[in-house]
């Protein structure tokens, strides 16, 4: 229902005004009418034409099934949570904590291309962006390390840095980039 105005009149003694009934019958339905926003449940599209607020703790529930999504403020911020298949968040910057310590950090780089990072204690120990995978510490592997199977070709059209290590499957040796060469590790 729409808010009701109350028709006051020209003046305190014109006459013109409303019933002092017909108003406050105007005023009971507004109450009532706010009293069941407060909890209320929509069909259908619902046009929200100014702010809406989230005070602490507020929820708006968006859906009407187990796979509902709720918009949510606390005093730990905003959040968006789905229980159904995918979870999107957009944001300069989304930070999923675990805890205080550990965290992964969605957010653009310095260049302003996306990474995501796994950091533990402010520091990132594992970073992807476009160009891969970098890991900062020890990498603790249980199953097996593959790398990547190259021939001598595509092993010489690489952008080599010392470090590097493959497989070549024209020589079938494990080769290493040392002092600027390719050379054999076994």
């Amino acid at each position: 229902m729409a808010k009701q105005i109350i028709n006051i009149g020209s003046g305190e003694q014109a006459g013109d005004g409303e019933s002092l009934r017909s108003a406050f019958d105007k005023v009971n339905d507004n109450f009532s009418n706010t009293a069941e926003l407060a909890g209320a449940t929509f069909t259908g599209d619902v046009d929200i034409e100014s702010d809406l607020s989230l005070r602490d703790d507020d929820k708006i529930k968006l859906g009407g099934s187990l796979l509902d999504t709720v918009l949510l403020h606390s005093d730990q911020g905003f959040g968006l949570i789905s229980d159904g298949t995918e979870l999107r968040l957009r944001a300069p910057t989304v930070k999923l904590m675990s805890n205080a310590d550990v965290f992964l950090l969605g957010e653009d780089d310095t260049n302003g291309n996306p990474k995501v990072s796994l950091n533990y204690n402010n520091s990132e120990r594992l970073v992807t962006t476009s160009d891969g995978i970098d890991v900062q510490g020890n990498a603790v592997v249980t199953g097996f390390v593959q790398f990547g199977s190259l021939t001598t070709a595509e092993r010489d059209a690489l952008t080599a840095a010392n470090g590097m290590v493959i497989y070549n499957t024209t020589d079938n040796k494990f080769q290493g980039r040392e002092n600027g060469v390719w050379v054999n590790l076994v």
